[in-house]
């Protein structure tokens, strides 16, 4: 790194600042000079911060209050974080000229989940003024656009616990405060930005810090736009009960898994109806009953053999004990996982950060085959990891499923939204997966899908609905849970085997998932059924790749893989 340019030592608060002039504007440097820039910050810290603290900064300017930090806490205490490139050099040099060493610094802008590559940054003449915000019509001066990467604020705070979080980000807190995990924090030290965001933004900034734990704390404060929130004991807060429910047919070898992730993530309860099913899913799912995990039971659409299977167990549903007493419902598929982005990743992490929210789709993410022909007793989750293209330029709709809290007012519950008996009810709250309202004008009638843009930043909703090649002709047998006599085929492979992009921000909860599955399986009576169900699911593939039909399905499948994706991986040779 290049040291910058500079003939003048400017001095605040006994801190010594370089005078870079290409930097610093005339202004900022009368600013600094007169000791009013960070005053607020340096005189809170030196009154707030305790010798064993470890503070994150997050805008750190040209670096006066990481350098008031470290000299209280020592420099290996202190890591800061700064979008704006040209001034880290700055920042840099001033921890060396105050005798600071070894404070981590790092350039790039800090989300709670790091969502489709690098971020724009605006860079302004006044530094302190630069931020992510978009230049509006009326703004003057030179306004210059850079790109830089996007840091994972969250796991900064799982891997070094700060227990002060100084944040001055131009605005940015609106939107960042709720997906964060405080859990490590004493005191929040931020500067409200009320130009940007108004009365109602601080109210919303007040409410994100009060859900996790901290209160306004006059003593601290100073008064003006620099506070500082406290922690506070509150009580324990009870998990809400949340209940998946569901419809399969032979699903054995995969039923694990699902229910082991989303316990991990926060889901309590399980109802699930199944019919025809011969591969050993009935006493996996009796077992599971047995052993407290799951409610079992068969469709009622058995009892008057009806070929549609979901509406008519998402219609009995309502009548069961864990639906009445759920906190939150969502129908949702053995294929499918929801993967929350924020906080510590569980769906109280989710409901936390969007307290008023009622209703919240979830957009699909569709994950292909990746390459993989043979079927392996492995978690689903950990092999597949292509899919679809995030961002993809046309904009098409993806499917929707969708939690609902028991404050919504009336609906019928269906497969992908509830159907509102009054969309236009005042109660109604809902959002997408990125936090946003979701458009009043798709309420009405029975829309089942959103545009992808937007709506992955909180939480997505992982959908593998091929699985390997060889899983695939199970599927394709079997039919959907809408009619028993569809067969799915070579145009469903090709829409949905979805291998453009790749994502992998499900795999730091396999650990754990993998742990619930350990535990599932320390029953003598589960495991013996799950080894029944793979065995049975392998015997299975090698008698439809004996059929002419399925041989043929299998070979096209392959086929229209190898030319989107280039090859198919042998995960039996490998």
């Amino acid at each position: 790194m290049n040291k910058p340019k500079y003939k003048t030592v400017l001095e605040t608060h006994g801190i010594k600042v370089p005078f870079v002039s290409d930097v610093i504007s005339p202004r900022m440097e009368q600013v600094i000079g007169k000791g009013r820039y960070e005053a607020s910050e340096i005189k809170l810290l030196r009154k707030i911060l305790r010798p064993r603290d470890r503070v994150l900064e997050l805008g750190a300017g040209v670096g006066v209050v990481s350098t008031a930090a470290a000299l209280v806490t020592g420099p290996e205490k202190v890591i800061v974080v700064e979008a704006n490139p040209n001034l880290i050099p700055i920042i840099h040099e001033t921890h060396k000229l105050n005798g600071v060493e070894g404070v981590e610094i790092l350039n790039g802008v800090g989300v709670g989940a790091p969502v489709g590559g690098e971020a724009t940054f605006y860079l302004r003449e006044d530094f302190w003024a630069s931020s992510l915000e978009k230049p509006h019509e009326r703004e003057t001066g030179t306004i210059t656009p850079v790109s830089v990467s996007q840091i994972d604020l969250n796991a900064i705070f799982e891997k070094h616990r700060p227990s002060v979080f100084v944040l001055d980000i131009e605005g940015g807190e609106l939107d960042l405060l709720p997906t964060l995990d405080l859990s490590s924090c004493r005191s929040v030290v931020i500067e409200l930005h009320p130009k940007v965001y108004q009365l109602e933004g601080i109210a919303r900034c007040f409410d994100a810090l009060r859900t996790k734990g901290f209160a306004y704390d006059a003593k601290q404060s100073r008064g003006g736009t620099v506070v500082v929130f406290s922690r506070i004991k509150v009580p324990a807060k009870t998990q809400p009960r949340v209940t998946a429910v569901t419809c399969m047919k032979d699903e054995g070898p995969f039923i694990l898994e699902w229910i082991a992730y989303h316990k991990m993530v926060g889901v309590t309860d399980f109802l699930i109806f199944t019919n025809d099913c011969s591969d050993g899913t009935t006493e996996i799912l009796d077992q599971l009953d047995h052993l407290g995990h799951v409610r079992h039971l068969p469709n009622p659409s058995m009892g008057f053999n009806s070929p549609r299977h979901q509406p008519a167990a998402l219609q009995y549903a309502r009548y069961h004990r864990e639906y009445r007493d759920a906190d939150w419902i969502i129908s949702m598929d053995v294929d499918e996982f929801i993967n929350v982005h924020i906080g510590d990743r569980t769906l109280n992490a989710l409901f936390d950060a969007n307290s008023s929210a009622n209703i919240i789709s979830l957009c699909h993410l569709d994950f292909g085959c990746d390459g993989i022909e043979h079927y392996e007793d492995r978690l689903v989750t950990e092999q597949m990891r292509s899919c679809d293209d995030k961002f993809p330029a046309q904009k098409p709709r993806r499917g929707i499923k969708t939690l609902i809290h028991r404050s919504a007012p009336g609906y019928t519950l269906s497969n992908h939204r509830p159907i509102f008996d009054d969309p236009n009810d005042k109660q109604i709250d809902w959002i997408d997966g990125g936090g946003k309202k979701f458009p009043k004008t798709r309420r009405v009638g029975q829309h089942k899908g959103m545009t992808p843009h937007g709506v992955y930043e909180q939480v997505q909703l992982n959908h593998y609905p091929v699985r390997s090649i060889e899983t695939y002709l199970t599927k394709a047998v079997k039919g959907n849970v809408i009619a028993i006599d569809s067969f799915v085929g070579l145009e469903y492979w090709v829409k949905r085997n979805g291998n453009a992009d790749r994502d992998e921000t499900i795999q730091p909860l396999l650990d754990r998932t993998k742990q619930k599955m350990t535990e599932l399986l320390a029953d003598p009576v589960l495991f013996e059924l799950h080894q029944k169900a793979v065995c049975y699911h392998k015997a299975e593939i090698e008698k439809l790749r004996k059929d002419k039909t399925m041989l043929g399905l299998l070979k096209s499948a392959k086929a229209s893989h190898e030319k989107t994706k280039g090859g198919v991986k042998d995960e039996q040779s490998a």
